[in-house]
């Protein structure tokens, strides 16, 4: 069964494999929008780990390991 977390992890990966195409092939205009890129990057690869440590905390607490 989807969750909400692994729903919002996919689109953040789509988001981020777009970001990374761009750089990847050269897309940026210019160093300033090089490094927009990069921090686009930088956010959604923190999102993602936040997501993943979420999505592992809820697993141990269905497993009955509350913090």
């Amino acid at each position: 069964m989807e969750t909400t977390l692994s729903e919002l992890k996919k689109k953040i990966e789509v988001l981020l494999n777009s970001r990374n195409q761009v750089l990847s092939g050269g897309g940026a205009k210019d160093y300033a929008q090089y490094r927009q890129i990069v921090g686009e990057i930088t956010g959604l690869n923190l999102a993602i780990n936040e997501i993943n440590g979420l999505q592992r905390k809820f697993e141990r607490n269905e497993d009955g390991d509350y913090e």
